[in-house]
């Protein structure tokens, strides 16, 4: 199930200072069945990675990169950035809290830099399911 209940609503909204947004909570209750599918060539679902279906994953990630000042090049993790998944490389996606329509951005952890990978939810939607499509 990846509906948060209100006790995970309460623990991410209290890591991240803020409510969290209504279009990421109704994506969540209603997770794109598509994404239950392997990366290509492995056995790992993307739906583990690139936008966690488990709840306590995103809590998880998101106490991670909050324990630790190492995740960027200018310091501490972002305030304005929710952690919604991992790559399976290691790069991290995130919400943009602070810009409209909550564009995706990834921390390219070789270079500790971010780069938008998507305007919206619904866009990266679009680009994972893109994921080995042919």
């Amino acid at each position: 199930m990846t509906r948060f209940n209100d006790a995970q609503q309460a623990e991410l909204s209290s890591l991240i200072g803020r409510p969290i947004p209504g279009p990421y909570l109704e994506l969540m209750a209603n997770y794109p069945a598509e994404l239950n599918r392997p990366y290509p060539g492995v056995p790992e679902l993307i739906s583990e990675f690139e936008l966690a279906a488990d709840p306590q994953a995103v809590i998880r990630l998101n106490q991670m990169v909050r324990e630790e000042d190492i995740w960027t090049e200018e310091g501490p993790w972002p305030t304005h950035l929710l952690v919604i998944g991992e790559e399976i490389g290691g790069d991290l996606a995130a919400l943009n809290l602070d810009e409209p329509g909550f564009p995706v951005e990834r921390l390219l952890h070789e270079v500790a830099k971010f780069k938008r990978v998507a305007a919206n939810l619904t866009d990266y939607i679009k680009l994972l399911n893109a994921i080995g499509a042919h």
